[in-house]
């Protein structure tokens, strides 16, 4: 919240996603062509309706995947793009997360994550059980170091002004939905082949106990990356959500980064 005083923030529920899911979207429509075609149209529209030129330009997780796609189709639009938890390799990332999670779970005795871990197997995965593994990635700490379930979440989601309990339904069938129909193309993504270089600068912000997105094929990438300006930061008391676990470092450098790029003086 601490980011509205110095933004105007715009949370973009992407296409097949809570408010902007619907029973009627054609799976076939689902590509990180076509969403990143949306992210497109609704940076131009906040362009002209706010007479700016550039935008600041966050991403997190999954959602960092068409964020970097449109960072280098169209830098001219990007002042800056923070990538929080950067996707770069889904199978290998998957299979450090699938490694990790089984040690722990065995670390631990967690029986049944073991039994479950076991029985799929490292990546590659079908849908279900690349949900299994993030299950129990989440359950050992790999998402938060401090656990929240679901339910969790959703009681944190409806304290905000922007979510209501009508909103719960939509949010879990688009998680399915959205996670079906872009599985196939998104199990093959590889940053590095399809955007070695970008022409806007780029910040990569990472937990250092995520087990989601591996921080290291991250920085294997960002090291790559021809970038006219980079840098990676750690969150050293997180994993997967920075934003989440230290909002206040998180505020902190999203505006350090902003007066960086000459976006806030």
């Amino acid at each position: 919240a601490d980011l509205e005083n110095h933004f105007v923030v715009v949370h973009w529920e992407q296409r097949g996603t809570s408010k902007s899911y619907a029973d009627t979207l054609n799976p076939a429509d689902m590509t990180i062509d076509q969403i990143t075609s949306d992210l497109g149209e609704l940076i131009d529209v906040l362009r002209a309706e706010f007479n700016q030129d550039k935008v600041l330009l966050v991403g997190h997780s999954w959602g960092t995947i068409p964020a970097l796609a449109h960072t280098a189709a169209a830098p001219e639009t990007v002042a800056a793009y923070i990538a929080v938890s950067q996707t770069t390799n889904q199978i290998e990332s998957d299979t450090l997360g699938y490694e990790w999670a089984l040690a722990e779970a065995r670390a631990v005795n967690h029986d049944n994550a073991i039994a479950e871990l076991e029985a799929i197997g490292a990546p590659p995965y079908a849908y279900d059980e690349f949900v299994t593994q993030r299950r129990f990635v989440n359950v050992l700490g790999g998402s938060m170091l401090d656990y929240m379930s679901d339910l969790q979440l959703a009681r944190l989601a409806l304290r905000t002004p922007e979510f209501a309990w009508p909103n719960l339904g939509p949010l879990v069938n688009g998680v399915q939905f959205s996670g079906d129909a872009l599985w196939e193309e998104q199990q093959t993504y590889n940053a590095l082949e399809r955007h070695p270089q970008l022409e806007a600068p780029i910040f990569m912000l990472f937990g250092r106990y995520d087990r989601v997105i591996s921080p290291d094929l991250g920085a294997v990438y960002l090291d790559a990356l021809d970038a006219p300006q980079k840098e990676f930061i750690w969150f050293e008391n997180s994993a997967h959500a920075p934003q989440f676990e230290e909002p206040a470092l998180f505020n902190e450098t999203v505006i350090g980064i902003a007066k960086d790029v000459g976006v806030l003086e």
